[in-house]
């Protein structure tokens, strides 16, 4: 039986696509190069309670263990287990990857702070401001709010 010779025009291309498929990516189950997007996080204290109640419900955090609107100790620890069952660089950060892969709410928030206007309790909270799980403005900012509405010096 004779065997036929494969032309090398054929056996190149071949041959240089699947090394430079090896080569190229991390092999499965390693993390790849770090993304140039993971450098920006969210910071606003509305999107990290938004972020906080879509761990909540996603049952990474648990309600009353964390200060809604912080990069608190339990919030990082939640980001950082999230983003390692999703094989993403676990900073403890709401970075883009880590918001697009959470379920945010994005029912409308007229006040911006975190809770959808459905369930807001406060909808004329000042913007920016914390606010808790019922839309209501926290203690503190309340003080440090009217503090400055009055004209004092805040501590």
């Amino acid at each position: 039986m004779r065997i036929r010779s494969i032309h090398p025009l054929i056996v190149l291309p071949i041959l240089a696509t699947s090394l430079y498929l090896t080569a190229s990516g991390p092999a499965y189950g390693q993390r790849g190069p770090r993304s140039p997007r993971s450098s920006f996080y969210y910071s606003s204290s509305s999107n990290i309670l938004r972020g906080q109640l879509a761990l909540q419900r996603e049952g990474h955090l648990e309600e009353g263990t964390y200060e809604p609107g912080r990069y608190d100790a339990p919030t990082r620890e939640a980001i950082r287990d999230f983003q390692r069952r999703h094989h993403l660089w676990s900073n403890g950060r709401f970075d883009r990857d880590t918001f697009a892969l959470l379920p945010i709410d994005d029912r409308p928030d007229e006040d911006d702070d975190g809770i959808p206007d459905a369930g807001d309790r406060c909808p004329k909270t000042n913007k920016g401001s914390r606010a808790g799980m019922d839309g209501c403005p926290l203690p503190d900012e309340e003080k440090s709010s009217s503090a400055t509405d009055s004209g004092e010096a805040k501590d």
